[in-house]
């Protein structure tokens, strides 16, 4: 079992989040805390148990501070715990700050329990994997380590596919300002149609800014624009 402690300061959302680990039968809830003041004791107190604590759900936004703080504090005590970052918080100085600290995965809200089961099976094997490697590993297993820390998407939507993924974002982003889905599929050999369900599952993910064009009769034409 993943021992494992949540911090969340939303009634409903910490009851949300206790019953889908419930759910998933391999998480063994040891401790629930609402600010960083009681999560510090609660985590502590947790680590020094037997077997120690494994992982560490915790919301950003937070009463008495950001949860970045809990965990500096948490390395500062050098309290070896995997950490998920579940918040609403989508800016790229906070995912960021997470990964520096740390964190295996980075959670938006909000999230159902299909988004929630595929975040920690990946998590699940993510331990296997480190569980079972030797010292002396091979860079494919490095590799499949490391992809719980990237920030990117783990899935797409159904009939998008992550070449013209990364080809769009790769555009949005290198273009800089408002760009409408016409002039995305122009630029990047496909469709209208194709660029603006890029687009918008970009702008799903807080990456891309949605702007209305001025001017012009009838329906105004969306901008997007890379909100990083």
């Amino acid at each position: 079992m993943i021992r494992t402690f949540v911090v969340e300061d939303d009634p409903r959302a910490l009851a949300t989040h206790v019953s889908y680990l419930e759910r998933l039968g391999a998480f063994e809830i040891v401790g629930v805390a609402a600010t960083i003041a009681s999560a510090q004791e609660g985590v502590l107190a947790a680590h020094r148990g037997i077997p120690p604590l494994d992982l560490l759900l915790m919301d950003l936004t937070l009463p008495d501070g950001r949860g970045t703080d809990l965990a500096r504090f948490l390395r500062f005590h050098s309290v070896d715990v995997d950490i998920i970052a579940i918040t609403g918080d989508r800016s790229v100085d906070a995912v960021r700050t997470c990964l520096a600290l740390g964190a295996v995965q980075y959670l938006i809200k909000p999230f159902g329990f299909r988004t929630f089961k595929d975040r920690l099976d990946g998590y699940l094997r993510y331990r296997r994997g480190s569980d079972a490697i030797d010292r002396r590993t091979t860079q494919e297993e490095i590799d499949a380590l490391l992809t719980m820390r990237r920030t990117g998407p783990t899935a797409l939507p159904k009939g998008l596919t992550k070449t013209t993924y990364d080809v769009i974002c790769e555009h949005v982003h290198r273009h800089g300002r408002p760009t409408s889905a016409t002039e995305v599929g122009l630029a990047c050999g496909v469709s209208r149609v194709t660029a603006r369900r890029y687009l918008e599952h970009l702008a799903d993910l807080g990456l891309c800014v949605r702007t209305h064009r001025p001017g012009g009769m009838g329906r105004p034409e969306i901008d997007y624009v890379w909100s990083a």
